[in-house]
């Protein structure tokens, strides 16, 4: 697996975690293939703090693979805060964000029909 440090060097002032330094390379890696796999990771690692960085790449990102993938990370996290942005994708976006955007909803669906609190 790639490193923080591999996917955008060592000198991020003021990160200290590896998550800091994962959402930090999300928002600014220069090369949209190492912010596509921050994305998958931050997904993969169910990272609720990365939450809001996701949403942030799913509304802006140039990159439509990036912007796909935060849509599917943010699936797999679950955050009932990402249903505005991926309800608007899922309709607005290009058709790999569109798609990805509807799993993700439905992920989000079904883990809160799964919940019992």
């Amino acid at each position: 697996m790639t490193s923080a440090f591999e996917l955008h060097g060592d000198k991020m002032e003021g990160s200290n975690t590896y998550m800091e330094k994962l959402i930090y390379s999300l928002k600014t890696h220069p090369r949209p293939q190492k912010r596509k796999e921050v994305a998958w990771m931050l997904g993969e690692k169910k990272e609720k703090v990365a939450v809001a960085a996701l949403i942030e790449s799913l509304d802006s990102d140039p990159d439509i693979f990036v912007r796909a993938a935060a849509a599917e990370a943010l699936g797999k996290i679950g955050s009932r805060k990402a249903i505005s942005i991926l309800e608007h994708v899922s309709i607005h976006d290009m058709v790999p964000v569109r798609k990805r955007a509807e799993e993700a909803l439905k992920a989000i669906s079904e883990t809160s029909m799964s919940r019992t609190d």
